[in-house]
């Protein structure tokens, strides 16, 4: 997702932009969370992490979604609808920390109920 990212910027032709890292930060937190998870090795919760990925991607396509429909880079839209890029990370960490916590939830359940 994150080099999907990098082409939408680069096919907008804004590549050098201060906001490309930190509308793109859930997703690299997403990705160091994977990493860790996987240096863990058997005993890895990879629950928690596939709910904030599933999160945060929701939140992420929603937004850049509705920017787009809405005509993108017109210049009677630019000051409303580019706040969004500020605030969508918000809201994509905000949804990813709901999935982490169901999909951990949902692992821990799953673990407790099994029956030996």
């Amino acid at each position: 997702m994150i080099v999907l990212a990098a082409g939408c910027y680069i096919t907008q032709g804004v590549l050098i932009n201060l906001l490309f890292p930190w509308v793109i930060s859930p997703l690299i937190v997403a990705w160091l969370w994977l990493k860790h998870e996987h240096t863990l090795g058997e005993d890895a919760n990879y629950a928690g992490v596939n709910g904030f990925i599933a999160g945060c991607s929701i939140a992420l396509l929603y937004c850049h979604s509705m920017w787009l429909w809405q005509g993108s880079v017109k210049a009677v839209n630019l000051s409303s609808t580019n706040m969004d890029f500020v605030i969508t990370p918000l809201y994509a960490f905000a949804l990813g920390t709901l999935g982490a916590v169901i999909g951990y939830s949902a692992g821990r359940f799953k673990g407790n109920s099994c029956h030996k």
